[in-house]
């Protein structure tokens, strides 16, 4: 998450929103700094177990009734109805 930018998050309280914007450091943290404990109690470097890797991803995930999903959005031709576009459109997804 904070490698990833801005995140806005929000959660309610006695009835009030509140906004919540997490940024990390444009730079990613030393993992030899974070410590994770073992099943004996002693304290190990996250840098000895793993390593950082840059990646791209999307923004977002959507999902619909626990599924993932997509979100598509189609602008009409002039003078084409929702009746003659939708035959076009799901014509066009389902040849991919």
């Amino acid at each position: 998450m904070f490698f990833s930018g801005n995140r806005s998050l929000s959660f309610t309280k006695d009835g009030f929103l509140y906004a919540i914007t997490l940024k990390g450091d444009k730079a990613p943290w030393d993992l030899n700094k974070l410590y994770i404990t073992n099943h004996l109690g002693k304290r190990i470097s996250l840098g000895a177990v793993a390593k950082i890797v840059a990646d791209a991803g999307p923004n977002e995930l959507y999902h619909y009734n626990q599924m993932r999903s997509a979100v598509l959005t189609v602008d009409l031709q002039k003078g084409d109805g929702f009746d003659e576009a939708m035959p076009k459109l799901l014509a066009a997804v389902s040849k991919e």
